[in-house]
């Protein structure tokens, strides 16, 4: 019940990301940018263009699907799904 209420959520912040897309543009969008190994001034840098946007959302969609198609199977073969770890 606990991950089908965080997809939920996580679907409703895309949503709301969609809505402040500025789509007659060409530049990034939602830019975050912070140091992160300052000796070789090396930097995170991401943000999202244009066409990233549909493939994040196609991607949370897709995700959503899988867990719940393979929720049942995982119930019941849980050591195998932990196997690898």
């Amino acid at each position: 019940m606990g991950i089908a209420r965080r997809e939920r959520a996580g679907a409703a912040a895309e949503r709301s990301a969609v809505e402040l897309v500025q789509d007659r543009t060409a530049q990034m969008q939602f830019v975050e940018r912070s140091p992160w190994i300052s000796t070789i001034h090396a930097e995170f840098y991401i943000g999202v263009d244009g066409i990233s946007m549909p493939l994040i959302l196609l991607t949370t969609f897709t995700t959503l699907l899988i867990v719940i198609a393979s929720w049942q199977n995982v119930a019941k073969r849980w050591r195998n799904t932990w196997r690898p770890f």
